[in-house]
């Protein structure tokens, strides 16, 4: 009872501090001095905010932590059977804590670092939303796993008991070692696609054939998004083994191809000025790179003509392709029918 009692009071005491230091930071800050180094006049009392209910249970167990670990004699009985329980919730609301620091820090420094970059500097906007995608969840697992490591060392001494759990542990641990191979390789491949970044969160990929965009980068798979609104959920591992086709890995810009086939006798500089023209007079022009049109091929039956178009990104220069070339089988329809692709049939009578 008297163990009861002393941890709602050190929770009472934790809450005060902590509601005591958010109201101090809110009214003493320099508004105007912080906001010019943090973007915004809230971001401690906010940090304080988030931390009051871990922090007061962190430093509850502390303190009852501390006590029961040999500070009064009369509880001695009651520590030897309540200290293991306290040191888990000790553990677990430090964990509680840290990961909350994390989610803080990583949401703050995407707002002012991320966020507010400017559109031609997509390049790093895309490499930091990789690294605190990734990073973020790399360092709450670890810490996750270090909690469940640091919280079974308190059984260790405890004689008989210790011993049955460590073992039962260390048997667990080869087997689900065994089992998590695919898990833990992929865990391992998403680090190293932060710190590589083959492709990065919005990148434009085709993967498979599916022209996709990357939504997500997770733990142990990626989340593409593709043009059709649907989720492809591909493991990391994929990623760093499989071919993959970025098409905005050093920049946006992008150049497609349209081609055209048409039959001998067509007039190829009259395709070529209405494919410029067509080209110049759409939105999707980046205003850059000039259109332009060659014969690539020559075959028994047609002319293959291959036009480029470029636009200020793929899903532009993908819907500017296919409009340009809807326009132009429109005018080779209207102005050369004559001279689309046709087969030819020789006939011949009995007597030749």
């Amino acid at each position: 009872m008297a163990l009861a009692l002393f941890f709602l009071v050190t929770m009472g005491v934790g809450w005060l501090l902590s509601k005591g230091t958010e109201k101090i930071i809110s009214r003493y800050i320099d508004d105007e001095k912080y906001s010019n180094y943090v973007g915004s006049t809230n971001g401690v009392a906010d940090l304080v905010n988030k931390l009051t209910v871990p922090l007061t249970f962190t430093i509850s167990f502390l303190l009852v932590f501390t006590l029961v670990s040999g500070g009064f004699p009369y509880l001695d009985a009651v520590a030897s059977s309540t200290r293991p329980l306290i040191w888990i919730g000790l553990v677990f609301s430090t964990l509680w804590l840290g990961i909350r620091v994390i989610n803080f820090f990583a949401n703050r420094y995407q707002s002012l670092q991320i966020e507010n970059l400017a559109e031609e500097h997509f390049d790093k906007e895309r490499r930091r939303r990789t690294y605190v995608s990734i990073f973020r969840r790399v360092f709450i697992f670890v810490m996750i796993l270090g909690s469940i490591w640091i919280g079974l060392s308190e059984f260790a001494n405890m004689e008989g008991l210790g011993k049955t759990l460590l073992t039962s542990a260390g048997i667990a641990g080869v087997v689900i070692g065994i089992a998590a191979q695919p898990i833990l390789g992929n865990i391992i491949a998403g680090v190293q696609v932060a710190v590589t970044q083959p492709v990065r969160i919005g990148d434009s990929v085709i993967m498979d054939g599916n022209f996709s965009t990357v939504e997500d980068l997770r733990y142990t798979y990626a989340v593409l998004k593709t043009w059709d609104e649907r989720r492809l959920i591909v493991p990391m591992r994929e990623l760093i083994t499989e071919t993959v086709e970025n098409w905005s890995h050093t920049e946006v810009h992008q150049t497609c191809p349209v081609f055209l086939y048409v039959d001998y006798g067509a007039d190829i500089d009259a395709i070529r000025q209405q494919f410029i023209s067509a080209v110049k007079d759409n939105k999707l022009w980046d205003n850059k790179t000039e259109p332009e049109m060659f014969v690539v091929e020559v075959t028994a039956n047609i002319i293959h003509l291959r036009g480029a178009v470029s636009a200020v990104g793929p899903i532009e220069a993908w819907t500017l392709a296919c409009e340009i070339r809807e326009q132009m089988l429109n005018y080779l329809y209207s102005k050369q029918k004559a001279y689309l692709p046709a087969e030819r049939l020789i006939l011949k009578g009995k007597d030749q």
